[in-house]
């Protein structure tokens, strides 16, 4: 898998389109805190370096960032309408658990 093959993978699931919305930066981010060291203990820096991912640690961070966008979110009642805007929050932060909890760390590199 890709640099960009990993990005665009850890950009489905984060849903990062949707609000909050994950830049190309964030992305990044979130595709470097997903590289591991491959199979021959080869870093990420080195040349012979074979990709491997762990596309749950990357997607982690990336509902990370999207929590701490929408922490500020609060519910408020209007007009006799009901937002709960916190929601938001929780169900990001629920999944930078999700995916945090599914990290395992080097993930092989297959053809």
């Amino acid at each position: 898998m890709t640099e960009s093959e990993a990005s665009a993978q850890i950009g489905r699931m984060t849903d990062s389109t949707v609000a909050p919305v994950l830049d190309s930066t964030d992305l990044a981010d979130c595709v470097d805190a997903a590289a591991r060291i491959d199979t021959n203990d080869v870093y990420r820096d080195d040349a012979a370096w074979i990709p491997t991912w762990d596309l749950n640690a990357g997607a982690a961070v990336g509902w990370s960032y999207k929590a701490s966008r929408s922490a500020g979110n609060f519910n408020f009642s209007e007009d006799s309408q009901r937002f709960d805007r916190a929601q938001v929050y929780a169900h990001c932060a629920a999944q930078a658990k999700m995916y945090a909890d599914k990290a395992m760390g080097s993930l092989p590199h297959t053809t």
